[in-house]
């Protein structure tokens, strides 16, 4: 028994050097971690950051819990699942790899920054954005500020969804080449779902919104 654990730290010794080796980085001569985005796949979720993208006068545009569609020819759509918004509308590659998901697997052991000061970013050229705030609002002009209550830190852009009366994500439905997003506005269920007009040399992306009776005016941003 005194020789117990000197045992355990052998074996914990060794298991650590092996995790160290080649063997965590490859399977056979094929890298383990490959392409952390699908080309195939419609959709992927994360966290995007448009605060140096689009107009100006568009600020703190952060999107913390993000849905991307992927429509084909390089085009991607952002949507807020919090915010019930599209936040950003872009031509070019995906997205700068600067999650901590997508960075474990070019490497694995590199530790990605905390805070919101390096986030994945459009690359390309970003066609469409919206300000911090609902995209869907009651009334008409549309307010441009962000409704929900802040937490204890003020820089803090991500504050959670909206209340549930206003607003409630539901999921989004893969339907193999494209996705259809589905969540409620003011007690009324949406399905909304984005493709590419093919009739358009230009890129040009098709909002269709198939939404529940409403009981009063609402504002579509």
């Amino acid at each position: 028994m005194k020789h117990l654990p000197l045992l355990i730290l052998l074996l914990f010794f060794s298991l650590e050097t092996s995790l160290r080796g080649k063997t965590y980085h490859l399977q056979g001569d094929t890298p383990l971690y490959q392409k952390f985005l699908n080309p195939d796949f419609p959709f992927f979720e994360c966290t995007v950051d448009f605060r140096k993208r689009g107009p100006e006068g568009i600020k703190n545009n952060l999107v913390p819990r993000g849905v991307v569609l992927a429509l084909g020819e390089n085009t991607y759509v952002c949507f807020d699942t919090e915010l019930l918004r599209v936040a950003g509308i872009w031509q070019g590659d995906a997205l700068s790899p600067d999650s901590v998901a997508m960075r474990s697997y070019a490497k694995p052991r590199k530790k990605q920054q905390q805070g919101q000061r390096k986030l994945p970013t459009p690359q390309g050229h970003t066609y469409a954005t919206t300000g911090l705030y609902p995209g869907w609002q009651r009334n008409f002009p549309v307010k441009s500020n962000d409704p929900r209550p802040q937490g204890l830190d003020e820089k803090e852009l991500g504050r959670g969804p909206l209340p549930s009366e206003e607003g409630t994500w539901i999921g989004i439905e893969d339907k193999g080449d494209s996705a259809v997003l589905h969540y409620s506005v003011f007690g009324s269920r949406v399905k909304e779902h984005f493709r590419l007009d093919p009739s358009k040399k230009e890129p040009a992306v098709i909002r269709t919104i198939e939404i529940a009776p409403l009981e009063q005016q609402v504002t579509l941003i």
